[in-house]
């Protein structure tokens, strides 16, 4: 009777050992199959029909849709068209630009940071107000910035030129703050030697010796324009 019993309880644990093993072996399965399916990459709960549920720390879901089927994506940054929205759950990709008007012209956009990648040709600009910040995709820059083209993305590049309100360049000037003179793209409270300040334009004009001919500088793709000669009196 003992030995019956004694074999009794050796089958029940064979029968354990191998419910575990085959647990393990299908767990091990199973995660070997997210490797194997491109579309579970980042995720933390995906099945190959639907894609990912659950998605790992800082990646965005995103539910992609293929003419008539739909599936999870765990994504680094969102499609264009879409932001990234944080939440204690799951980030998303939302596309709720019209309510988060600050999102306009985004690629990758969240409600309290903004922009944060533009779309092609426009430029990035980090608008400060107060102690926020935020980023914003710009036609063009704001006064005192200039648009800087880059490969990775567009930016607005602050003009390093004393007392400027728009350049070219970070090295040239275009337009002065009020009371200052344009000269040779930096700008001045009073013209340099041999220059007189034409105030219609606040710039800075170089007179011949009869005093009568004025020459401008302008942008270095003008080169220099003569807006009025005159001939030497016989």
């Amino acid at each position: 009777m003992r030995f019956r019993l004694f074999s009794f309880a050796l089958i029940i644990l064979n029968c354990m050992d191998y419910s575990q093993c085959q647990g393990n072996r299908w767990r091990r399965n199973k995660r070997a199959s997210y490797v194997s399916n491109p579309i579970c990459k980042g995720c933390l709960s995906c099945s190959k029909d639907n894609g990912c549920s659950r998605c790992q720390q800082k990646l965005f879901f995103f539910l992609r849709r293929e003419g008539m089927r739909q599936y999870g994506e765990c994504l680094h940054s969102c499609p264009s068209g879409y932001y990234g929205h944080r939440a204690p759950d799951m980030n998303r990709c939302a596309t709720s630009y019209v309510s988060n008007p600050i999102c306009k012209g985004c690629l990758s956009c969240s409600k309290d940071n903004g922009c944060s990648r533009c779309q092609q040709k426009l430029f990035f600009f980090l608008r400060r107000e107060g102690m926020r910040q935020y980023g914003e995709c710009l036609h063009s820059c704001p006064s005192g910035y200039y648009g800087h083209r880059a490969p990775d993305m567009n930016r607005c590049a602050r003009c390093r030129i004393e007392n400027c309100d728009s350049c070219f360049s970070k090295d040239f000037c275009t337009k002065c703050k009020v009371g200052f003179y344009l000269h040779r793209g930096r700008c001045f409270d009073e013209c340099p030697d041999g220059f007189a300040p034409l105030d219609e334009t606040m710039e800075c004009v170089a007179h011949s010796a009869q005093g009568s001919s004025a020459v401008r500088l302008l942008l270095p793709s003008t080169h220099l324009h003569v807006f009025d000669t005159s001939l030497p009196s016989n």
